[in-house]
């Protein structure tokens, strides 16, 4: 029997007991509490997310789906033992990179807390007397071609204002103002900075108004250090030997996009398919996504496609194969005549939101090409509602996703 036909078989056999949490393996952007310092050692970089449809894809690791290992910083009302503030211990040792930093931190008490992160991180309480506050710093270097990080795109971080620029002496500087929980405002401040130099040489530093990333009351209105303070730190040439002692990462080879997956041909794609009297702005994205601000004239609202291939010939028995993921995920989907399977829903918007609506087609063809559109009647995910309804309807989002342009 064809895999498409044992598979459909195996969808009407199924259909009626399994529900997938479309919201869960669906939902798009950026997940809350991920810290932005994660999401660029992880390699989402150019100022966009790709939409979290699901963790892997074809065996490839989708960014946001690999993990820091380090540590989490509990928090407590002693902050840790004093710090020096001259470098101490062994080059990129936990000690020897706490000391450095603190050296270069205003004045204040400083302390380590529990726990450290590998070699080549930091991670300390600074007390100015102002509030005690958690700053986070890594150095490393990032291979020739692995790209620069530079601002997300703003559906993908509400909340959050970021700056740019050019260096004087070469390099690139990020800095990202928002909150450890980027669609609640209630939740701590969390600001960020990277400087990449031409070398590859990269430096981040992370500072929170709270002793603690996650779970510690704030203690401040704001992080203690400014952009430039926090560039004046990446930049120190205090870092020199450290950055000197770090291997060369080898050159990035990226694997070849399929050419209906690239950015160009969804872009292009989605501008025959749009109803007329749409408008679009704000269109960001990478291989296999697209972000885009759609407008009917009623105001403007987020939307996002993930075109994706799948593996359908692997096996059904290996609960890590593609064709498993999807047996799953579309057990309780309409079978088009053409044998598509097709999921529509709408519902409230998974991350919240006052009056925040979501709508997701997702359709799957058995040749495993899988092609997802959610939209919602907000600017960004988490954030409230700028009218009634997403600007196109269920119907509308069915018939982009059943094109025969996806082809």
């Amino acid at each position: 029997m064809p895999f498409e036909d044992e598979l459909g078989a195996a969808f009407q056999d199924t259909a009626r007991s399994f529900q997938p949490d479309l919201v869960t393996l669906v939902n798009g952007g950026l997940a809350d509490g991920r810290r932005r310092r994660r999401r660029r050692t992880a390699g989402i970089l150019g100022g966009v997310t790709a939409l979290a449809v699901a963790a892997v894809v074809g065996g490839t690791v989708l960014p946001g789906a690999l993990k820091d290992n380090r540590s989490q910083i509990g928090a407590a009302s002693v902050y840790g033992t004093p710090v020096p503030r001259h470098p101490t211990g062994p080059l990129l040792s936990a000690q020897w990179m706490n000391s450095t930093l603190a050296g270069l931190l205003p004045s204040g008490s400083v302390f380590a807390p529990a726990g450290t992160g590998p070699r080549g991180t930091a991670a300390v309480v600074l007390d100015d007397g102002k509030g005690a506050a958690l700053i986070d710093f890594s150095l490393t270097r990032v291979a020739p071609g692995g790209g620069v990080p530079d601002c997300p795109a703003a559906s993908a971080v509400p909340n959050t204002v970021c700056t740019a620029g050019t260096l004087a002496g070469g390099g690139r500087f990020v800095f990202e103002q928002g909150y450890e929980y980027p669609t609640r405002t209630t939740s701590a401040e969390d600001w960020s900075g990277t400087v990449t130099f031409a070398d590859g040489g990269q430096l981040q530093l992370e500072e929170w108004n709270a002793p603690a990333e996650k779970g510690a009351a704030t203690t401040r209105k704001n992080p203690p250090l400014t952009a430039a303070q926090v560039r004046a730190v990446l930049t120190a040439e205090d870092w020199t030997p450290a950055l000197a002692a770090l291997p060369k990462p080898a050159p990035v080879t990226q694997p070849p996009v399929p050419g209906d997956t690239t950015e160009a041909h969804i872009l292009a794609t989605l501008g025959k398919l749009f109803p007329k009297g749409i408008t679009t702005s704000g269109e960001s994205g990478q291989a296999g996504y697209v972000s885009v601000e759609l407008d009917d004239g009623r105001g403007p609202a987020l939307f996002q496609v993930n075109v994706q291939h799948w593996d359908l010939n692997s096996s059904l028995t290996d609960p890590n194969s593609d064709a498993s993921a999807m047996f799953q995920l579309f057990a309780a989907a309409t079978t088009l005549g053409n044998g598509d399977k097709l999921l529509l829903s709408q519902e409230g918007a998974e991350k919240g939101g006052s009056g925040a609506v979501q709508r997701v087609a997702d359709l799957l063809q058995p040749d495993g090409l899988r092609v997802v559109v959610m939209e919602f009647n907000s600017t960004a995910q988490g954030t409230a509602a700028t009218r009634p309804l997403p600007v196109l309807t269920l119907a509308q989002l069915r018939a982009i996703v059943t094109s025969p342009l996806w082809k």
